[in-house]
């Protein structure tokens, strides 16, 4: 079936995690990045009888006073829904729920400035030597970097390199570094393990 260059659902990545989400049976219109950011959500919900036609409807589903552990995080289902707005509903299936949720995430992400990024990134780093092929030459390079701060809490560069996507690297050069650290913090995930 040929698709629009336009179609985010077309890789190998985006099919690989269409398969590890449960009680789905259409594709979702949202990219693959879209779902390696819901995928530890989609993984612990039960499966929904759809349509779901508010807010309370879909607590009453998803368990009102349970917990759901995401990303090493307890996270309580109302907390969860408080941020759907009352437009959101009625949830017509699991890929209009998908689909919702990515809008939602995409919505609620920080917004990263570029400039006082590359300004914040490059007071902090020593002389880097490019092309740094691995995280590990780049472990290396800040073996006398000190913890530093990461959202509301302080993360050595050890912890801040095992956040780091497969495809960071190589980098080839300081503004490929700035580019990539910008676009990795732009899409961090909103729900995070406590370190």
């Amino acid at each position: 079936m040929p698709y629009s260059k336009f179609d985010h659902r077309r890789s190998e990545e985006y099919e690989a995690l269409m398969a590890q989400i449960p009680h789905i049976k259409g594709r979702p219109h949202v990219g693959a990045h879209d779902l390696r950011e819901l995928l530890p959500v989609l993984k612990v919900l039960p499966a929904l009888t759809f349509p779901v036609h508010s807010a309370g409807e879909l607590l009453d589903q998803l368990g009102q006073g349970t917990k759901h552990t995401i990303r090493g995080i307890a996270v309580d289902p109302a907390r969860m829904i408080k941020y759907m707005p009352a437009y959101y509903f009625p949830l017509t299936s699991n890929e209009n729920l998908i689909e919702k949720m990515a809008e939602l995430v995409r919505n609620n992400r920080r917004q990263i400035n570029p400039a006082e990024h590359r300004e914040l990134l490059l007071k902090h780093l020593p002389k880097l030597h490019f092309p740094l092929k691995s995280s590990a030459e780049l472990e290396t390079a800040l073996k006398n970097v000190p913890a530093f701060a990461y959202g509301d809490r302080k993360i050595t560069p050890k912890e801040a390199l095992g956040l780091l996507p497969a495809g960071f690297f190589p980098v080839e050069d300081e503004e490929d570094l700035v580019l990539k650290s910008s676009r990795f913090l732009a899409s961090a995930p909103l729900i995070e393990a406590e370190r």
